[in-house]
């Protein structure tokens, strides 16, 4: 006895586009998204050690919660294997429901439009036959007041005959809001393969144009249409304030080159500049001092503008390029000393002083705080701190563009 192949995909098909099937993939999507609301998403951990101690504290329900990635719930493959049967169902239920909606809005005739057995029942829907001797005189009339009453008048077969709907396309509007959703698809697919995403630090009097390298870290990278448009970025100035040196506002003034219109920007904190397909939002906040290094006698070796993380009393280290040394920097804006303790009186660069510690292979050959204007001496050359400027952590996205680069290579 043969397994009835055929009967049984049209028995599937016939339950896959039925309202049963339609109700089943949503009520497991709104379960899937519920549990996101309950389980830890690895988004929210502030840091993978973080992440870890939870790990460490819930071994087998993490395991279970990595094994089936719900812990990425929104892009888990469980997710995305019910997101893809919704669309798939969606669009077998359209195609199954366009012909009915043409023949319903009578753009596809489905019936004699003579015959008033046909449409009596419907209140929306009328059938008129003018006698033969009649016809001429009154059919215009009949046509007119019908249609000021906006009524649809469609001839009939025969010219004494034609139909009268009320709010005719109205069924059309059943695939209107269907298709709104695959809209929807197509528009998160193109966030999710076309945005690009970065973190770029620049430091006051800093230009940034077409050079990837700046990106401090690229966090998303897109997979098609990777032409970006020709931005540019000259930070001129940030004002950061404080009160009781907590960070009250933030105010950072650039000029900003968006497919050769340039405009002076300003941006605060949650108030980010979009131009264009870009947006650009201020991030966190640090201090580049300008070191120069200098042989005996007085020879410029090295030097520039290096961005630390040491506004908040932490200590950074930089290196000059091809040089054995490695210098730590803790800095001090409003610098006070007193029973021989350093400290800072406020955050505002007032009376800048660093504490530099200068290393050689893991050895100390010069420690000691000094002053904007001043110098240290070591190992026949000696190393100053001649000025300090703010630096700004920017987060630059980019939507979908509408060129290619035919090299391959994005262009920023």
């Amino acid at each position: 006895m043969f397994y009835d192949v055929a009967g049984a995909l049209r028995r599937f098909y016939r339950f896959f586009r039925s309202a049963k099937m339609t109700a089943i993939i949503i009520s497991a999507l709104l379960l899937l998204f519920f549990s996101g609301l309950i389980i830890p998403q690895k988004i929210f951990f502030q840091s993978k050690a973080q992440y870890d101690v939870w790990k460490a504290g819930n071994p087998i329900l993490s395991w279970i919660i990595e094994a089936l990635r719900l812990n990425e719930v929104y892009v888990a493959p469980i997710t995305i294997f019910f997101m893809s049967l919704f669309f798939l169902n969606l669009i077998v239920v359209i195609s199954q429901r366009v012909p009915l909606i043409l023949k319903k809005a009578f753009i596809i005739k489905s019936i004699p439009l003579i015959d008033a057995e046909a449409v009596k029942n419907d209140a929306n829907t009328k059938s008129f036959i003018i006698p033969e001797d009649k016809a001429k005189e009154a059919l215009s009339k009949i046509k007119v007041f019908l249609r000021k009453r906006l009524w649809s008048v469609i001839d009939g077969d025969s010219s004494n005959a034609f139909l009268a709907v009320k709010n005719r396309y109205s069924p059309i509007g059943f695939l209107f809001f269907h298709l709104s959703f695959l809209l929807c698809l197509t528009g998160g697919l193109l966030v999710m393969y076309t945005r690009f995403s970065g973190e770029l630090i620049l430091t006051e009097g800093q230009e940034f144009y077409a050079d990837l390298r700046a990106f401090r870290k690229i966090t998303r990278d897109p997979k098609i249409f990777k032409a970006l448009p020709p931005v540019g970025i000259f930070l001129e100035k940030v004002v950061p304030r404080y009160e009781r040196d907590k960070a009250t506002d933030l105010t950072v003034r650039m000029k900003v080159r968006y497919e050769n219109d340039v405009k002076d920007e300003i941006i605060k904190i949650n108030e980010p500049v979009t131009r264009g397909a870009m947006s650009i939002m201020a991030q966190n906040i640090g201090v580049s001092p300008l070191f120069v290094l200098r042989a005996d006698d007085g020879k410029e070796i090295a030097g520039g503008y290096f961005s630390l993380n040491v506004f908040d009393g932490e200590e950074d280290s930089f290196e000059f390029e091809n040089m054995p040394y490695k210098l730590h920097v803790r800095f001090y804006p409003d610098y006070e000393k007193k029973n021989n303790k350093e400290y800072t009186l406020s955050k505002d660069i007032k009376n800048p002083f660093i504490h530099l510690t200068i290393l050689q292979e893991g050895l100390v050959v010069y420690e000691n705080t000094i002053g904007k204007g001043q110098g240290a001496k070591f190992d026949s050359m000696s190393v100053s701190f001649e000025d300090v400027r703010y630096w700004q952590g920017l987060k630059r996205e980019f939507a979908v563009q509408d060129k290619l680069n035919i090299s391959g290579q994005r262009r920023i």
